[in-house]
């Protein structure tokens, strides 16, 4: 495998994240609800999950278990580093955000440091592909996953 070719496609990716437009914020209900749906093709049936304080996805519907639909939801806050992005509380954990860190999304508990602070806000644009949104953490603009939430999209 040719490293430098990798690694141009990759920061040719990343330029052209970059230059896509800037799209009005995102709405979602501040202390509502929210499931983040899976994108992508062939795994919508999924949803994010965390388990052992570890994010993952999992397929969830009607017949799933209650906790399982817990760990598949979050309250919405506003961004505990950047008001004008969001922060996702642990439903069945209070306390406990959504952050990336040491390279995986995870839960962890609100120690009030900054670190944790900018790690566990995200901030919401629309999707790719004009359905859904891509949510960037405040310290990685430049990385995003994709979800189909609620009013977005």
């Amino acid at each position: 495998m040719d490293q430098a070719r990798v690694r141009a496609a990759n920061q040719a990716l990343v330029n052209a994240s970059r230059a896509l437009p800037s799209t009005a914020r995102v709405q979602l209900p501040v202390n509502g609800r929210v499931s983040f749906q899976v994108t992508t093709p062939g795994f919508t049936n999924r949803y994010l999950r965390h388990q052992n304080s570890l994010a993952y996805t999992e397929v969830v519907d009607a017949a799933s278990a209650a906790v399982l639909k817990s760990d598949a939801t979050y309250t919405v806050r506003a961004g505990l580093a950047d008001g004008n992005c969001y922060s996702f509380e642990s439903v069945n954990f209070p306390g406990q955000f959504l952050r990336h860190a040491n390279s995986r999304v995870q839960n962890a508990v609100n120690d009030g440091s900054a670190l944790l602070r900018a790690d566990a806000t995200w901030c919401a644009r629309s999707g790719l592909t004009g359905a859904g949104c891509r949510w960037s953490r405040t310290t990685s603009a430049a990385r995003t996953c994709g979800t189909r939430t609620p009013r977005c999209g």
